[in-house]
């Protein structure tokens, strides 16, 4: 038989399966120790009901994934400054103008207390900010034709906050 098994080597197969199997484990294991988090925080009395671990599998497994979806739509690092705002289109469309953005970072009370406690160099900041969607109505060119009172979405951005790192 050669230590094979329909093409594929027994070996690998129980390797791979071995894998599946230690993989698994560690997920129990760290989807156990967050349902305890979780029931100490909410009421340690629910530990005196049966299967409880079973009954919070779902709602837990599904805040673990919201969790990570909202983490994995945020944006990678973005520099900010003022040499560089007219490079990134980005940052362009988060701040109306350079001077807008070097104030922002300007009045930060986090970049100022940094800076207060004197120390220099790059700045790692987590900022956010709240959107503003409108329709407006302009102007659009196809072809030759140019068209008035296109309906179009402006968006503006305001109330910058950052904390720094």
């Amino acid at each position: 038989m050669n230590g094979q098994v329909g093409g594929i080597k027994i070996g690998r197969w129980f390797r791979n399966t071995w894998h599946r199997y230690q993989e698994h484990k560690t997920q129990e294991k760290m989807l156990r120790q967050i349902t305890e988090q979780v029931v100490e925080v909410a009421d340690p009395y629910i530990r005196q009901a049966k299967r409880y671990h079973n009954v919070l599998r779902d709602p837990i497994t599904g805040s673990m994934n919201y969790c990570t979806s909202i983490v994995d739509a945020l944006p990678g690092p973005v520099e900010l400054s003022r040499k560089g705002y007219h490079a990134d289109p980005l940052v362009k469309s988060l701040f109306a103008s350079p001077e807008e953005l070097e104030e922002v970072i300007r009045i930060s009370p986090e970049v100022q207390a940094y800076k207060g406690r004197g120390t220099e160099g790059e700045v790692t900041a987590m900022l956010s900010m709240t959107s503003h969607e409108k329709t407006i109505f302009g102007h659009q060119q196809k072809g030759d034709l140019v068209m008035r009172g296109v309906a179009q979405r402006a968006v503006s951005f305001h109330d910058h906050r950052g904390s720094v790192h």
